[in-house]
């Protein structure tokens, strides 16, 4: 793991970023694993809770105190739940060989997906709706954009954008069911 130490320019600042990840590296490591159970996720959210870390350090005036351990240890913790929630939004699916897609998984229509066939069925459905419903429900599977970040990008309120996703899935329900996606 590399401490983003370019982001410092004092000595002093630096000396200080390598004592607290010498004393609390493996403290840091070891809440962040607990939380996402796989090593590789938990050391990005030790780098992550470094640059924050780093962004706030005049907030920690005694390296080895226990507010300074809490205090690290608390930015760890959060950058791994915030890690943990996101990949549990997301579902991966995978198809036509090694391609990968991320979907939301809170979509009731995607959370049930046994096949490979019946998930090119849903895209391929997906794909045939209008424009405008078509890519305000690609915004919010793939890109997990919120209805407001949806409507800055079209430049409509957030009400239009619910009613475009809603029609959207009406849509997409009524050719699911209909089973006139080819």
């Amino acid at each position: 793991m590399i401490v983003p130490f370019e982001k410092l320019e004092a000595e002093d600042d630096k000396e200080k970023v390598r004592r607290i990840y010498e004393a609390y590296k493996s403290l840091m490591l070891y809440v962040a694993y607990d939380i996402l159970k796989d090593r590789h996720l938990a050391e990005d959210a030790v780098h992550q809770g470094f640059e924050k870390i780093i962004k706030n350090l005049r907030h920690i005036d005694d390296v080895t105190s226990h507010r300074t351990q809490s205090y690290v240890v608390n930015i760890v913790k959060c950058e791994a739940i915030d890690m943990y929630r996101k990949l549990k939004r997301q579902k991966v699916i995978y198809y036509e060989d090694k391609n990968v897609l991320e979907i939301q998984s809170h979509h009731s229509l995607i959370d049930e997906l046994s096949s490979k066939e019946e998930c090119l069925k849903i895209l391929t459905a997906i794909d045939s709706l209008p424009f405008i419903y078509r890519q305000a429900l690609q915004f919010q599977l793939y890109y997990d954009l919120s209805n407001a970040e949806i409507a800055a990008q079209f430049s409509i309120s957030e009400a239009a954008v619910r009613q475009r996703l809603s029609r959207a899935r009406a849509m997409l329900n009524h050719l699911l069911k209909e089973d006139r996606v080819q």
